[in-house]
């Protein structure tokens, strides 16, 4: 018969794994490995790397850049700030780190790994999205597009829940016009959509104004272009090319937890508090 002890022990592991077994995946759970830079909102590889944060920027989260950082005034970022050298405007303010990074020299390899490993993956093919178009997670773990195209009023969304992952392919470009964007709908988030342009031989931009966009974004060979007025409330943005943001607020969301309700757990400690109590009752 078990000990008091015993028991006790073997409730807490129980708990213990009622919370850990309901945690959700991180960032893209389809093999693409970005574990070296998912803690980052923005981050750029190579040697000759460049990130240029534009006035007025607040991000909310860290950044990286493999060589070069530059800000204009009054830049805020809440988090890290990791780069080799840097052009920092008058008032900038970084929360945590500021200064070189163990794992900035590593960015472009892991950049480029990723890129190649999601470049070869299949799934669906479309052609071009040039209109309002929604693309299923649950349905579907990988996409193929042309390339993306959104006029103004236009949207394209991914639907999925917490748990769904899905990777777009984009051989091409994806310009995305002022009062259009790229949305996530149904509980799934950026850490769980990755767009992935896929055409290495070809310099690819991402290139958008005052939209809104959520979603992961990764290119070996690829310009991000961002002007003012985007709405960027759930967004990384990843490449070995150069990345220039004309931004305001961005936000990057956790993988979100699980966790049973209060009662439930009171209920689960309860139950196994009394089985608990009748196995160590002696018999006369």
């Amino acid at each position: 018969m078990l000990s008091l002890k015993n028991n006790v022990l073997v409730v807490l592991v129980f708990i213990s794994s009622v919370f850990t077994t309901t945690a959700k995946a991180g960032l893209i759970d389809l093999g693409v490995d970005l574990s070296t830079v998912d803690k980052y909102t923005f981050a750029v590889g190579g040697a000759s790397s460049s990130l240029i944060l534009g006035s007025e920027a607040e991000i909310f989260g860290s950044v990286a850049s493999q060589y070069y950082l530059s800000t204009a005034p009054s830049v805020k970022i809440h988090g890290d700030a990791c780069y080799q050298a840097s052009g920092m405007g008058p008032n900038t303010t970084v929360d945590g780190f500021s200064g070189t990074c163990d794992e900035i020299n590593q960015l472009e390899s892991v950049i480029a790994q990723a890129n190649a490993f999601a470049t070869a993956l299949t799934g669906e093919s479309i052609s071009d999205i040039t209109g309002t178009f929604t693309l299923d997670a649950s349905a579907q773990n990988v996409y193929s597009v042309n390339e993306i195209h959104l006029a103004t009023g236009e949207f394209l969304t991914i639907s999925g829940n917490a748990d769904d992952q899905v990777i777009i392919n984009v051989a091409g470009n994806i310009k995305v016009g002022s009062l259009a964007g790229i949305l996530l709908t149904g509980g799934i988030s950026s850490a769980n959509v990755l767009f992935n342009f896929s055409n290495n031989f070809a310099q690819n931009e991402f290139n958008f104004g005052g939209a809104n966009i959520s979603g992961t974004f990764l290119g070996n060979n690829t310009s991000y272009i961002m002007g003012d007025g985007a709405t960027l409330d759930d967004v990384r943005f990843y490449t070995n090319k150069h990345l220039q943001a004309n931004v305001q607020v961005v936000r990057t969301k956790e993988p979100s937890v699980e966790v049973p309700e209060p009662s439930t757990i009171l209920m689960l400690m309860a139950g196994l508090f009394v089985v608990l109590m009748r196995s160590n009752i002696k018999p006369n």
